[in-house]
């Protein structure tokens, strides 16, 4: 292995002169076809069992997969179509936010290389300033914004579920080892989403208000450069402590046997 020594006098790296703006708008397209191709399956779906006078499907399983790989594709499997177009739309705003954040972390990178900061002959400081970008990047309003609803549609999805086909399903708030694996395992993908699930309203939103508002919390902190990226880097286990008290505390729940309180869960 050539030691760090062997890398003083290697050429600066050079940008490849690639169609970046057509390739960006291709992967764009096909992303966004990907996306209305679920979105349009799952409304023809429940439209066909509309029609045909078939209740309203209601696994778990498939209305988080659906709202993870294309938020409000869920909530249309759920048969809330309308709610549903909305949190759709809202992310592909977020799919545009995003775009100001990515152009300048390559206006960035851009930046350095021409400027001969970015080269191996200081590997270290390589990684310290694309560490410094991406964080950025991964707090930009954009960014944030996107996420957010991803998970606001994993969430909304179970909740509609739980007010609409599994209202009167109990297995949730039923001790079993199966569910408080699902239970701990949605709280991981997205906090809060399994009190929705047992329909502990109150707790399950105020976990994944707590949880996105961390992270929304940190975008003007960075941007405004009140915080320095490492801070930020600190600041980011806030999420972490949220999402592993949403993790453990829903199957803890049903253990106890809690049940939701009619008078504290907002329907």
């Amino acid at each position: 292995m050539r030691g760090l020594g062997d890398l003083e006098g290697i050429t600066p790296f050079a940008m490849p002169d690639l169609p970046a703006v057509e390739l960006a708008i291709s992967f764009a397209g096909i992303y966004f076809t990907w996306l209305w191709s679920m979105l349009s399956a799952a409304d023809t779906a429940t439209a066909q069992r509309q029609k045909a006078g078939v209740s309203a499907q209601a696994s778990v399983g498939w209305a988080v997969a659906l709202s993870w790989f294309c938020p409000g594709s869920g909530l249309v499997y759920a048969n809330d179509r309308r709610f549903g177009f909305m949190v759709f739309a809202a992310y592909i705003l977020g799919c545009l936010l995003i775009i100001p954040a990515y152009q300048q972390l390559f206006l960035g990178l851009y930046e350095l290389v021409e400027s001969g900061q970015l080269s191996p002959n200081n590997p270290f400081a390589v990684i310290g300033f694309v560490h410094g970008l991406i964080v950025r990047l991964d707090y930009s309003f954009g960014k944030i914004f996107q996420e957010s609803t991803k998970y606001f549609a994993v969430a909304a999805s179970l909740a509609a579920l739980k007010q609409g086909p599994l209202s009167t399903d109990t297995k949730w708030l039923t001790p079993s080892p199966g569910y408080g694996i699902a239970l701990f395992g949605l709280g991981w993908l997205c906090p809060g989403s399994g009190q929705l699930l047992q329909g502990r309203n109150r707790i399950g939103w105020g976990f994944l208000a707590g949880y996105c508002g961390s992270h929304f919390l940190l975008v003007p902190l960075l941007g405004g450069d009140f915080i320095t990226v490492e801070t930020a880097d600190q600041l980011a286990w806030l999420a972490v402590i949220v999402q592993w008290s949403s993790m453990i505390e829903a199957p803890v729940a049903m253990v106890m046997g809690k049940r939701s309180d009619p008078h504290q869960a907002s329907h």
